[in-house]
């Protein structure tokens, strides 16, 4: 099985941090995230590849969801974490340019009416079959749900 990890980070209208796919193969918006490097668990995974492909540290809250799918032929198992940037005062940009070229916030609803990954579409289906919701992190990183 193939284990991926992301993140999922509320900006303070409880939207979702999305990176856009722009390669030969794949042009779509993700969460950001990936596959394991050698000794990482999902955690760690989940926070390098949201730094690697974003520049914002984060600070994992809790797991999301976990689902899995089928792509390519290979089960993949995505574990998707709410985090919280470590600096409200920074920009998330995209920073593997040969992969990504956009990033920006979008809500679940509005995640349905744009192109999007195979691991967003399970993650969506799941979230609503599990009934989780957002919360809204304030600058004093209190939480409400949205």
């Amino acid at each position: 099985m193939l284990e991926m990890a992301g993140c999922a980070v509320p900006d303070h209208e409880g939207r979702l941090l999305l990176v856009h796919r722009n390669t030969r193969r794949f042009q779509h918006w993700e969460f950001p995230g990936g596959k394991p490097d050698p000794d990482e668990n999902v955690y760690e995974t989940a926070i390098r590849e949201t730094e690697e492909e974003t520049d914002l540290p984060v600070a994992i809250i809790r797991k999301l969801v976990v689902c899995e799918f089928v792509q390519d032929e290979q089960t993949a198992r995505y574990s998707l974490f709410l985090a919280r940037t470590l600096d409200i005062r920074m920009v998330p940009v995209p920073m593997e340019s040969d992969t990504h070229d956009a990033v920006d916030y979008f809500s679940p609803e509005e995640m349905r009416y744009i192109p999007h990954s195979l691991s967003v579409e399970h993650i969506l289906a799941t979230m609503e079959r599990e009934n989780v919701t957002i919360p809204i992190l304030t600058a004093h990183g209190l939480q409400r749900a949205s």
